[in-house]
C-alpha cells in the first residue's frame, strides 16, 4: 500500500518558486533518499508534505507522520526532560485521555536506550550537547507507531556507531511494522552500505531547482558512480 502520495506538489516562497511540480510514490516498508545540493527544495518539500508551509498547487495523501528536521527546531528554554519530549512522540491521537498509554511509555523508554539516552532521562533538554539532542529527537520520532517517518539529513552531528544503530532502527521498522521512511541525505554511499545490511528495499531520487527526478534502485546508485 502507498504510504506516502504526492502529485503535482508545487511551493513558492514569495514569488520564488522552490518546489516545482513534484509527484512522487513510497510505498509501505520502503526507504526513498532524496540528495541534491542547498537549496534545491528538499527541506522545502518534506515541510510542505507535513503542512508546516502552504501548498501553491497539487496534493498531498499521507497518514500519521513523524518528522526529524535537519536543524535543531526545539526550545533550549523550554523546561522539558529528555523522557518528556521523547514520549510525545507516543502521544494518542487526537485529544483523548490518558495522552500516553502504557505500551506507548514502553516505547519512549525503550527509544531512550537505544539511543544511549537512559543516563539523560531526567536531564532538562536546554542541558544537552547539539549531537545528544538530535538523539532525542530520532527517539522521538522513532518511538511512536506512525505509518511514514521524513527525515531531513538525520544522521547531522552523530557517531558512526548511533548512525549504525539508526539504519538497523530504522530496516526493523520498514521490515516488522512497514513504516515507510522518505530522508533527506547528502550521502547516498553511506545510506546504501546501511540499507544494504539491513535489506531495504530503497530508491534513489535528485533535486534541483525544485524538481525532482527519480533514479532508481538504492543498491544500483553506487555502482553506476563506480
Amino acid at each position: 500500500m502507498t504510504a506516502l502520495k504526492l502529485e503535482n506538489v508545487t511551493i513558492r516562497y514569495g514569488g520564488t518558486v522552490v518546489v516545482d511540480g513534484v509527484s512522487l510514490a513510497v510505498e509501505e516498508g520502503e526507504l526513498l533518499c532524496i540528495a541534491g545540493a542547498n537549496g534545491s527544495g528538499k527541506s522545502s518539500l518534506l515541510r510542505g508534505i507535513l503542512g508546516l508551509v502552504p501548498l501553491a498547487g497539487g496534493r498531498v495523501e499521507r497518514g500519521r507522520a513523524a518528522f526529524v528536521p535537519q536543524s535543531e527546531d526545539a526550545d533550549r528554554d523550554f523546561p522539558a526532560t529528555v523522557w518528556e519530549v521523547v514520549l510525545t512522540g507516543t502521544q494518542c491521537p487526537g485529544w483523548r485521555l490518558p495522552l500516553y498509554s502504557r505500551s506507548g511509555r514502553k516505547a519512549a523508554a525503550r527509544a531512550i536506550a537505544d539511543f544511549g539516552l537512559t543516563s539523560l532521562a531526567r536531564h532538562e533538554v536546554g542541558t544537552l550537547s547539539g549531537g545528544q539532542m538530535r538523539r532525542v529527537l530520532l527517539a522521538r520520532a522513532l518511538s511512536g507507531h506512525t505509518g511514514l517517518l521524513l527525515l531531513d539529513e538525520p544522521c547531522t552531528g552523530l557517531d558512526p556507531a548511533i548512525r549504525r544503530l539508526l539504519y538497523g532502527l530504522l530496516g526493523r521498522r520498514c521490515h516488522e511494522e512497514g513504516t515507510a521512511v522518505l530522508m533527506v541525505t547528502h550521502n547516498l554511499n553511506e545510506v546504501r552500505a546501511f540499507a544494504g545490511e539491513e535489506a531495504l528495499s530503497g530508491r534513489v531520487a535528485f533535486m534541483e531547482h525544485g524538481r525532482l527526478s527519480v533514479a532508481g534502485p538504492l543498491r544500483s546508485y553506487g555502482e553506476e558512480q563506480a
